[in-house]
């Protein structure tokens, strides 16, 4: 795996959606908050080094990370 931060968000991300059509919005599984952390927690290291920091699947990995937190969210409409 060339961007570990990628890859666990990406399981947190299907994880959301998949919750979403069985559960509804607001209702995040485990599974999903593990990889939700570890995706962070990969991030994080990469972002000590700048020179790793503005690549584009760092870039891909924030967006995703704040469409997880989105779907976590309870829609209050």
């Amino acid at each position: 795996m060339h961007n570990p931060e990628l890859f666990h968000v990406l399981i947190a991300l299907s994880q959301a959606y998949y919750n979403i059509d069985h559960r509804g919005f607001g209702q995040p599984h485990m599974i999903s908050l593990y990889h939700r952390g570890e995706g962070l927690k990969q991030l994080r290291r990469k972002f000590e080094t700048p020179r790793m920091a503005d690549d584009d699947a760092s870039i891909l990995t924030v967006l995703w990370l704040m469409d997880v937190d989105v779907s976590k969210t309870p829609n209050r409409a």
